[in-house]
This record gives structure tokens, C-alpha cells and sequence, in this order.
């Protein structure tokens, strides 16, 4: 059992608040969804309307809303008439609007209308008018233009859903709106999706109620944490809070218990995770975890103790939790009250194993043939494990270069004298290849810099006259090491343990003498007390320990520490006279050294990096005037420093190079004295919330290369850039969040500038000198929610290859065809309308997210094909994920004469037609995994040997399960007769208003048949050869006929008359409009509701380039017709008109729509 203190458990921290009018809702839908949202282990607040007293909001509901980061208005038909709710409407649109985007609103409409809550019927505006008459004029004026701005919100109708399976897709919305950042898992590395379905067999999400522990054990380098990732990217949206713990054996070591104690809380939302000692972190997780369906990941675990700590019983958890936990230990620990399941990590397959080691020894997936003989055998000889395959055939690549085959003889016979179990071993065939630079290097790695930036260690190593890029390179390329998010070293723990292995056999050598480098706090305090060998000592930590981070060092314990380059301390301290200690000292690593520096005369002649983050010091600590002030320091460090208000003089610091500030909360002022600092390249003062600019001073440095100043959480922004900031001749890199201030004009001077990051900003333009940032390369505007429109000198930008306009105001993009470089367009959650027809110039744009811009209208169609990833899941067709997805290829389908597929002609992809098991193997894959929206990666996945094309093709036109085999009804064929006569062979199109026809599918029954049958009848033009109505019944008599038997509602269709139609519009299906019968015509995979077709003969078009073309545009039209009890459409009339579109180009948009409220 968890062992209990006396405390009182703070206030319940919420994720959701919901806001419902409790005699409409709180017996039905609200309880049904308020259990579901529990189940699913996410904290939700659910109000009590009825029982409130008195005029004011109480203190709880405040808190709740406060708290919480997603609020749930459920708009019912008496909503509106109930104060508590407007004035909970009111709080939640205020708190969102200070949250900088970290909150948002997801009302459901429930039997009110979006023009409801626009105040566009009477149904809110008469509950206004009630409230006018007991509340000020001010309240109710606030009221409304709350109901107005929460009528703009993307949200949801109930409509004929079921509460339950509404429940179900909302709760899995949410959960993707908490959901926690996925791990990397190295693209090198081989699916192996037969051991993720197995894995996922045991975790049986289905059995919703028990709580499951999944014990994977293998031996090392064998993919267990490769597996565990792989699973918790695809899951860790489905549970309230995720958590991954990486590497616990090496944390626990060198952190504490503790620290994983606090890091599982902090990862699952709890906020006060103030973890005092192990005894305090069990009560807290199971406490605070006991309703939370949650997935949590341990890695790597040796010790059954830690999981009694950290997961010991199934209770601590909320029902649906899973536990997977990766060892190499087959013993398993218990888990009271819950189920234990046990998997066994399995070589990879042979075919597995090749494609691995090709991919490293070779760079492609399968062995050139002069070569295939000795790959066979090097994959047979490493018995499928997948790190020794990755490091091997990584050391192999440059012989296969050089076709030096005597080489791989020579590692074969190598690894056939090591027996298959010593891995160890054999990777050490690689290290021993390296130079000796290389090993120091690895060996520093394995030690001390796992998950740790490389910059510093790059100034250490070069301080000892390394060639550090060249052998960080080299680790690379071999496998050795890896360089993960934000430049950080990581390591396999197998090569992490082989090389503190060959550190600790330095002791055979010399059994008197300790290791070079000591990375144990136990063995480093035990050094510390010797006398003898401390010489040899090169690197030290002493990092963390409750009895070392009281630890005081006299010269005693480091007078004989003659060699010592690097040295690690938490919370320690110096005493007494330290004159000649530490004297080749090159990294001082202090993290939370105490505010009284008690030593004197530690005058640290060639320190290089001094990190003191995390500490209590200030400017006026006395430790500035001995180790603060170095010569030789080229790095600072003073992260989170809170107790900092001005940084020290640096004066003294002539070749300081970089200048760490982040998140000293409580800085007031730069010293002027960094106006002397002219090697200055790097200057990061993000998070300090009360410096207000960005210093004058620095304009004076034109070394400096980068600039980061982003203000964190809801806190103020910079206020503005210098006017001399264009001074910065060196300058690369610009990150800052700005006020309202435009930038200055000499922003534009920047010649050097890469990337400009204005994240956050609320400026409300960017001036128009940025189209002098010649060398830009990325521009990020995420969240600049006050730009509308970029200037037109963006087209200048011609190095530009990344442009971020996520979550921002911007309404329109300028011409950007001249950006030839862009590869990356981000417009995620904005707010942009069309996409200029330029984009299709774009030779080389590989990715375009426009997922959740509900706003967007047009798309250009006939898209280049080397647009290979388009995230689309927006605008959202009703709820969740019944939407519509625009499939860029699909609209590539007829441009099929430009050519086959380049992935058609990759090597070893099969051609030609499928098999029964292919067929089998696809439809079985795509009905447990899905798509993703990644067609380009699926083969791979899926174990198929085809290209992504095909398999897209084959799913889409034989394998879903919605498809329609069989003949055609009539009113199909009138459907198909009808588009055919105003569009022509636009066979996508017609398929997208037969639900369960495929394009291929209409085309061949076209060909084949309904053509051949209607020649009989009458001939039907395809639009252009002459007029429309030519080819169609003459008389409105034959009209009626030709019509009389459609049973759907044909939707809107707006033709030109000319014989080339450039632009669809589809506008959105009405989703609050009971009148139009064109919903019932669903869309089948592209193109959704009425169309509008804009040609460009006789057309007057405004470009998005700023060009123009005038020509006189006739415009024909279907409307849309109300179903009648004898199935006849009425007023099938032409009407013709004009239309100016603007930004339209002389190739196909199209406009889609949401019929999501709005």
C-alpha cells in the first residue's frame, strides 16, 4: 500500500470546464458526456447553474475556468435565458483571450443554432431583451458581443447523433487538444509493425475498465525502446496524460527516484509535483493519479524497486491506464490489482535485418548484387539485432565506396570470432576503428553528455586542441552517437555501457590509480577523499546526491587534481584559500551553488565554460570577482538565475562569446559593460519578463550572430527593436516576441539574417524593407494574430525555404512565385481564405499544412506532384473525423499524361496487377492502422512492395468498404448524364456527389456504357463545343422529363460557357439550413456541396500577382431544388451573370467549405 502523511491535497487542477443550462441538458447529454470525458481520464468541471445564490460568480467557478484549458459552452434553446451561463460565457471568452492560444473553446451546439448564438433569430435576442429589463445596459451589451464572438467559433451540432457516439469522437478531439509532444523515432530504423500489433494485443484498449502493466525484456540493442516509441505515438492521443520516461536506469543513477517521481507527475498534468523524497512522490501518484486514464512508458528499468516507487499498484492509476515497461530483466515485478502481461523482444527477421543494414551500409533499401553475398552474411553473423546491424553496416559504408571488399572480409571474420550473445564486443569492433580524438570524445559522451546540448562540450574539446566537428561527424556516420532534438547528444544504452566499460578497465592497467573520468557521485566523493592518483582524474561529477550537495571543497581535496578539464557540482561549495587549485579547469559546471561564495583566490586562468543556471546568486554574489571573471571564458550560463535583476560587469570577459539569460524572471537590465564584449556571437535573454527591449547596447556588437528574446506564458513582450538593430551586419538569427511596435525599417539591412522568428508577436504589419532579408531562410509568424497581410516585398525573399503563418491573422498570401527555394509552407489554424494560384511555380515546396484553417475557400488545383505531404484535416465536415480531406492526388489524376509516378520506377517496386494476398495485406493494414494521411510512407508500413501511389489507387477504387459494386440506378446515370453536359470528363468531381462511386469507376461506365446507351437518345456536348443547351433536351417539357426521376437533389452548379473552366467554388453545405435538400449529397473523397465554375473567356480576374485579365465572363447555374413528393425538380433554369473573383489565376481553385458551425 502507499504509505499516507497528513496533508491537505490542493485544489483540484481541471483540464475542462463545461457550461450548460442544467434543466435542458444535465439528465441526458451533458451526464453522458461529462462520464465519458472522465472515463478517458481528463479532469473536467461540471457546473452546478441551478443551486447558485446571490449576483455574483463564485470563487470555485473562477478557479475552474482559470484552470482550465479547454471550456465547453453547450448551447441549448434556453442557454441564453440563464445568467450564471452568459456570465460563464463571458469569463471563458476573456480567459481564452489572455491565454497567448494556450486555451480554446469548443462549444456544441446541442438544439440551438449557430445563428442563434450570432443573434441572427429571435430565439437568444428575445432572452436578451428579457435580461435588458433587470441588468445594466453595460452587462447585457458585454453578454452580446460574448454570444457574437462565440458564434464565430468552429464548433459542433448534435443533430441525429447518438449522445454516446457523440461522446466518444468529442472526447477523442479533446484528448488530441491535451495530447503530449510524440517521441522521435530515427527514420533509419525499420517498422516492424508484426511487433507493434502484438504489443498492442496485449494492451487491449477495448478492455476499458482494468488497469494493464505490459513487461517487454530482451536483450540489449535488440528494439525495445524503438518499440515502445513506436506505440506511444500511436496511442498517447487516446489517454488523458502520457508520460515516456527515457533511460531510467542511467536517470535514477545519476538524478534520483525522485526526480522521476516528479517528472511522471509533471508529464501527467499535475502542476504542484514538489516532490520532497521518494515516501512524498508515492502519496502524490497515488493521489493525484487515481482518475486519470493514463499511458505511461518506463524504459529501460534494472531495478524492480524503481517501479514499486513509481507504478506499484494498479489502483494508483485510473481505469484504462497502461503501464509498458522495457528491461532486460525477465523477472517481473508485482503489480497489485492489475493485470501483468509479458513480451518477449524478438530478433528481427532476416528480410528486416538486410533492409537495416542496407540502409547504412548502403544508403538504399536493398544490397547492390556485387555486394548482396557479403550483406547476407554480415546480417546472418549479427543474428538480427538491430544496433549491431546499424553500427556495423554504418562502419562498412565508406569500404563499399571505395569497393573495397577485403575490408568486409575482414569485419566478417571479426564478428565471427565473437560469440552472438557478447554485443558489447562486437560493437567495440567500431570503436576500435576510430582515431584517438574520436574515442576521447565517445568516451566524454558516454559519461557525461548523454541528453546534453553539444555546444558547450564542442568549446571544451576544442579547448583541448580537438577537431570536435570532425569527430562528432564521425560518431555520427558511424552509428556511434546520435545528435537528437535541439542539437543534444544520445547514445544506445549498450554503446553507452560499452563505453564506460572501457573506462572503468583503465583501472587493469593501473589497479592503484582511479578512472579518467568519474561520473558516480559515490565514487566521485570517494576520489575527493583520497590522496592518491587524483592525477589521472580528467573529467568529474558530483552532480547529485543528498550528502554531496552539501559537500565543502578545500584546496585539500583539489590541490592534486592536476589534469581536471571538466567539473560537475550541485549545490556544493568552496572554502578557504584555493590559490593554484584546478589550474587546467577548462568547464566549471555550479548548478544551484548557494548565494555565499565561502573561497578565496580560485582564479580559474583557462575556465572556457561556466555554467552556474538554477542558482541563488546575484549580481552582487562575490563569486564575480574570482571565477566570474575569467579571461578565457568564452560561455556564460545563467538560466534560470530568479534572484538575478542586472547581469554582472563583464568587462573582463573580452572573449565571451556567448551570454545565457533564459528565463532570469526577475531581470531588470543588461550592464552596459556588455558593450565591451566584441567576440559576443550569442545572446538568449528569453523569459526575462522585465527587460523591456532589446538593449541599444548590443547594436554596438557586430559580431553578434544571434538574438533570442521570446517572452514564455502570458507574460509581456518585448516592447520593440532598436532603431540600429539593421547594424547587425553578422547577425543569422533573430528571435523575438515584439509588442504592438512595427519593427524598424533597418530590419530589412539584415544581409546576413537566416532566420527571423516573430512568434507571438502583436505587431500588427512587418514593415517593407523585409524584402531586403536576401539570405532568409526561414520566417516564422506563428500566432502574429494581428497581421492581415504580408507586403508585397515578400517576393523579394528568394532564399526563403521555410514560411510559418500558423495560427496568425494573415488573410492572404502575396504573389509567391518568385520563391523558388520554399519547400515548407505552415499555415496550420490560421486564418487564410485562398491560396494564390502561384503556389503551383513552387518546383521544389514538399509540404503544405493546412490542417484547421476553417477559413480557407480556395485551393488551386492541378498541383505540382512534387507536393508530397499536405496535412488536410480542415475545414471539418460535421464532427470529428467525418471530414472532408482534400487528396492532392486525386486532383493529380487528371494530369496523368504528364508521366508515371517517379515512385513507380524505384527499384524492386512491383508493377502491374495485384494479388489476392496484396489486396488482403492492404485492406487488412489500413482497417487497424489507417492511413495517417501519409499515403507516401504506408508501403513501407504495410510490408508492401509497392509504390505509394498504387496503393492510394487500389484502396480508393476496389478496397473500401463504402465502395458501390453493381450496376448503376438511374438516377446515378442522370446524375452522371447532368454533370457530364456542365463539366465535362471532370470525373473526381462527378464521383464526389455519388457516394460510394469511384472516379475510375464512373469514367469506365462512361466509356463502356452510358455514352454508348444516350447516343440513342440525344447527344450531349461536353461544354465548349458550342452551347450548353444544345446538347440537352430543347423544350422545357423534355427538360422535366429528362430530370423528373432524380431522387437527390442536384447541387448547385455555376458553368461558364466557355469551353475551358478554370475555377470550382464549393460552397459549404448549410449545416443550420433544414431547407436545402442538397445534403443529400454527401461527398465521396474530395469536393463537397455546390459548384461554382469560373472560366476565363470573356472573364475580368484580378491575380494574386497583381495581374490582370479582362474578359467578359458568363456564368450559367443550377440552383439548388427542395425534394418533392413526385421526385421532379423544379426550376431547372439557366441564369447568367457575372463574377469577379479575386486572386483567381489561369489554372483550376477549389473552394471547399465547412459545414462545421461557424
Amino acid at each position: 500500500m502507499a504509505p499516507k502523511r497528513k496533508r491537505t491535497s490542493p485544489a483540484t487542477s481541471y483540464q475542462v470546464f463545461l457550461s450548460f443550462r442544467g434543466p435542458d441538458t444535465r439528465q441526458g447529454f451533458t451526464d453522458v458526456l461529462y462520464h465519458a470525458l472522465v472515463d478517458a481520464g481528463i479532469r473536467v468541471f461540471r457546473d452546478n447553474e441551478e443551486i447558485r445564490k446571490g449576483e455574483y460568480i463564485g470563487e470555485e467557478i473562477l478557479r475552474a475556468i482559470e484552470d482550465s484549458r479547454i471550456f465547453v459552452p453547450i448551447f441549448s434553446r434556453t442557454y441564453a435565458f440563464s445568467k450564471w451561463c452568459l456570465i460563464e460565457l463571458a469569463k471563458m471568452v476573456e480567459s481564452k483571450e489572455k491565454s497567448s492560444g494556450s486555451k480554446r473553446i469548443l462549444p456544441i451546439f446541442y438544439d440551438a443554432s449557430v445563428n442563434d448564438v450570432k443573434l441572427k433569430t429571435e430565439l437568444y435576442t428575445e432572452a436578451l431583451s428579457i435580461h435588458r429589463e433587470k441588468f445594466s445596459p453595460n452587462t447585457v451589451q458585454q453578454w452580446e458581443k460574448t454570444l457574437r464572438e462565440a458564434g464565430k467559433i468552429k464548433g459542433w451540432e448534435l443533430k441525429d447523433k447518438g449522445h454516446a457516439e457523440f461522446a466518444k469522437e468529442f472526447v477523442r478531439k479533446v484528448s488530441v487538444e491535451l495530447k503530449v509532444k510524440k517521441k522521435y523515432v530515427t527514420g533509419s530504423l525499420v517498422e516492424r509493425i508484426d511487433e507493434q500489433d502484438a504489443l498492442m494485443s496485449l494492451l487491449d484498449l477495448k478492455s476499458s475498465h482494468d488497469v494493464r502493466l505490459v513487461w517487454i525484456h530482451g536483450m540489449g540493442g535488440i528494439g525495445k525502446t524503438t518499440l515502445a516509441q513506436a506505440v506511444f505515438n500511436r496511442l498517447c492521443d487516446h489517454f488523458g496524460g502520457s508520460s515516456f520516461l527515457l533511460d531510467m536506469r542511467e536517470t535514477a543513477n545519476r538524478k534520483g527516484i525522485e526526480y522521476l517521481q516528479r517528472q511522471l507527475l509533471q508529464d501527467l498534468g499535475v502542476k504542484s509535483a514538489d516532490v520532497t523524497d521518494e515516501n512524498d512522490g508515492i502519496w502524490m501518484i497515488s493521489e493525484k493519479l487515481q482518475n486519470r486514464k493514463v499511458l505511461v512508458i518506463f524504459d529501460d528499468v534494472d531495478d524492480l524497486e524503481q517501479i514499486g516507487k513509481l507504478a506499484g499498484e494498479a489502483g494508483w492509476f485510473g481505469e484504462g491506464s497502461r503501464i509498458i515497461i522495457t528491461s532486460r530483466n525477465k523477472n517481473v515485478p508485482v503489480f497489485e490489482g492489475g493485470r501483468v502481461e509479458i513480451l518477449e523482444a524478438e530478433p528481427m527477421k532476416f528480410e528486416e535485418s538486410l533492409l537495416l543494414f542496407s540502409r547504412h551500409a548502403f544508403g538504399n533499401e536493398n544490397p547492390p548484387e556485387d555486394f548482396r553475398d557479403l550483406s547476407e552474411e554480415v546480417v546472418r553473423i549479427t543474428g538480427g539485432l538491430p544496433l549491431a546491424l546499424e553500427v556495423v553496416g554504418s562502419q562498412l559504408r565508406t569500404s563499399y565506396e571505395h569497393r573495397d571488399r577485403v575490408h568486409w572480409d575482414h569485419m566478417i571474420g571479426a564478428l565471427q570470432k565473437i560469440p552472438a550473445r557478447k554485443v558489447q564486443d562486437r560493437l567495440k569492433i567500431s570503436y576500435d576503428a576510430l582515431d584517438w580524438e574520436a574515442k576521447q570524445i565517445f568516451l566524454d559522451i558516454a559519461c557525461f553528455f548523454i541528453n546534453e546540448e553539444k555546444t558547450k562540450a564542442i568549446y571544451m574539446w576544442q579547448s583541448c586542441g580537438f577537431e570536435p566537428y570532425l569527430a562528432v561527424k564521425e560518431l555520427v556516420d558511424a552509428s556511434l552517437i546520435k545528435l537528437a532534438d535541439e542539437n543534444k547528444f544520445s547514445m544506445h544504452d549498450q554503446l553507452r555501457d560499452l563505453g564506460r566499460k572501457i573506462v572503468r578497465d583503465e583501472r587493469l592497467k593501473d589497479p592503484g590509480k582511479p578512472c579518467s573520468r568519474i561520473w558516480m557521485h559515490e565514487d566521485a566523493l570517494k576520489v575527493l577523499r583520497e590522496e592518491e592518483g587524483k592525477e589521472n582524474v580528467e573529467m568529474l561529477s558530483l552532480s547529485y546526491n543528498e550528502l554531496s550537495k552539501d559537500f565543502i571543497l578545500t584546496k585539500q581535496e583539489l590541490k592534486s587534481f592536476k589534469n581536471l578539464r571538466f567539473l560537475s557540482l550541485c549545490g556544493s561549495n568552496f572554502l578557504g584559500d584555493l590559490e593554484h587549485a584546478l589550474p587546467k579547469l577548462i568547464w566549471l559546471s555550479w548548478r544551484s551553488c548557494p548565494d555565499v561564495f565561502q573561497g578565496t583566490n580560485l582564479y580559474l586562468k583557462n575556465l572556457i565554460v561556466l555554467d552556474l543556471s538554477r542558482s541563488l546568486i546575484s549580481e552582487t554574489w562575490k563569486g564575480w570577482s574570482q571565477i566570474g571573471m575569467c579571461k578565457e571564458l568564452k560561455v556564460l550560463d545563467l538560466t534560470s538565475c530568479h534572484r538575478l535583476t542586472k547581469t554582472p560587469d563583464l568587462s573582463v570577459c573580452t572573449k565571451l562569446e556567448r551570454l545565457i539569460l533564459n528565463d532570469c524572471v526577475n531581470l531588470v537590465e543588461i550592464d552596459h559593460s556588455v558593450g565591451t564584449l566584441k567576440c559576443l556571437k550569442y545572446l538568449n535573454a528569453s523569459g526575462c519578463h522585465y527587460l523591456r527591449d532589446v538593449p541599444e547596447v548590443i547594436c554596438s556588437l557586430d559580431g553578434v550572430e544571434e538574438i533570442v528574446m521570446v517572452a514564455k506564458g502570458n507574460f509581456r513582450d518585448i516592447l520593440k527593436l532598436p532603431d540600429s538593430i539593421g547594424t547587425l551586419s553578422r547577425l543569422k538569427h533573430l528571435s523575438v516576441s515584439l509588442a504592438r511596435s512595427t519593427p524598424p525599417n533597418s530590419l530589412g539591412y539584415l544581409k546576413s539574417l537566416v532566420k527571423l522568428d516573430l512568434s507571438w508577436s502583436k505587431m500588427a504589419e512587418l514593415p517593407e524593407s523585409i524584402g531586403g532579408l536576401v539570405k532568409l531562410e526561414y520566417l516564422s509568424l506563428h500566432f502574429c494574430r494581428g497581421i492581415k497581410e504580408l507586403p508585397d516585398s515578400m517576393r523579394d525573399l528568394k532564399s526563403l525555404a521555410e514560411l510559418d503563418i500558423s495560427m496568425s491573422g494573415i488573410t492572404r498570401l502575396p504573389s509567391i512565385k518568385y520563391l523558388q527555394e520554399l519547400k515548407v509552407i505552415n499555415m496550420r489554424g490560421s486564418v487564410i481564405e485562398w491560396i494564390p494560384i502561384s503556389i503551383r511555380k513552387l518546383k521544389k515546396l514538399e509540404k503544405l499544412d493546412i490542417q484547421d484553417c476553417d477559413h480557407l475557400r480556395y485551393i488551386p488545383t492541378a498541383m505540382d506532384p512534387s507536393l508530397l505531404t499536405v496535412s488536410c484535416s480542415a475545414p471539418e465536415m460535421g464532427f470529428g473525423e467525418q471530414r472532408t480531406r482534400i487528396d492532392w492526388e486525386t486532383h493529380l489524376e487528371s494530369q496523368r499524361e504528364m508521366g508515371r509516378a517517379p515512385c513507380c520506377d524505384k527499384a524492386n517496386v512491383k508493377k502491374g496487377p495485384w494479388s489476392p494476398e496484396e489486396d488482403a495485406k492492404l485492406k487488412d493494414y489500413i482497417e487497424k492502422h489507417g492511413t495517417g494521411g501519409n499515403w507516401f510512407a504506408l508501403p513501407r508500413t504495410a510490408g508492401l512492395k509497392r509504390c505509394w501511389k498504387s496503393c492510394r489507387l487500389r484502396w480508393l477504387n476496389y478496397l473500401r468498404p463504402n465502395i458501390k459494386h453493381g450496376e448503376f440506378s438511374d438516377v446515378e446515370d442522370r446524375v452522371i448524364c447532368t454533370l457530364f453536359a456542365t463539366i465535362g470528363s471532370r470525373w473526381s468531381i462527378i464521383a464526389a456527389q455519388l457516394p460510394g462511386r469511384t472516379t475510375n469507376g464512373i469514367k469506365n461506365y462512361w466509356n463502356m456504357k452510358l455514352k454508348k446507351k444516350l447516343m440513342g437518345n440525344f447527344y450531349i456536348n461536353p461544354p465548349g463545343t458550342s452551347n450548353l443547351s444544345c446538347g440537352l433536351p430543347s423544350t422545357p417539357e423534355q427538360r422535366h422529363h429528362f430530370i423528373a426521376p432524380f431522387s437527390p437533389t442536384i447541387p448547385t452548379l455555376s458553368v461558364p460557357s466557355s469551353s475551358t473552366s478554370n475555377f470550382y467554388e464549393l460552397s459549404p453545405f448549410n449545416s443550420s439550413s433544414s431547407s436545402s435538400a442538397a445534403t443529400n449529397l454527401q461527398p465521396q473523397e474530395t469536393l463537397v456541396g455546390p459548384i461554382n465554375m469560373y472560366g476565363h473567356e470573356a472573364a475580368s480576374c484580378s491575380f494574386s500577382d497583381g495581374s490582370s485579365v479582362d474578359k467578359d465572363h458568363h456564368h450559367h447555374q443550377f440552383n439548388h431544388h427542395q425534394q418533392v413528393p413526385n421526385n421532379n425538380l423544379q426550376g431547372f433554369s439557366p441564369s447568367h451573370h457575372g463574377n469577379e473573383i479575386l486572386g483567381l489565376g489561369d489554372q483550376d481553385i477549389i473552394n471547399y467549405g465547412s459545414n462545421s458551425t461557424r
